[in-house]
């Protein structure tokens, strides 16, 4: 297998994850579908350098939210 396969095997299975419309299936497929996209968008995160970009977004808004309910 050349790279250029693996790469347009990798397009594909991201074009399948990411883009695919919600069908109608059955409640366990659909489960282990969003588990999966779960799981592909922390890696590529992970991968890319961008978990800790939005752990610290996550921290801000939190602490923004919580000041005006402790005033």
């Amino acid at each position: 297998m050349t790279v250029d396969e693996l790469k347009d095997r990798l397009s594909r299975f991201q074009d399948w994850l990411l883009n695919r419309p919600d069908a109608q299936e059955s409640r366990v497929l659909g489960f282990f579908h969003r588990q999966l996209r779960v799981a592909y968008a922390v890696g590529r995160d992970v991968a890319g350098g961008n978990l800790t970009l939005h752990a610290m977004s996550l921290v801000y808004t939190t602490l923004l939210s919580i000041v005006p309910l402790l005033a």
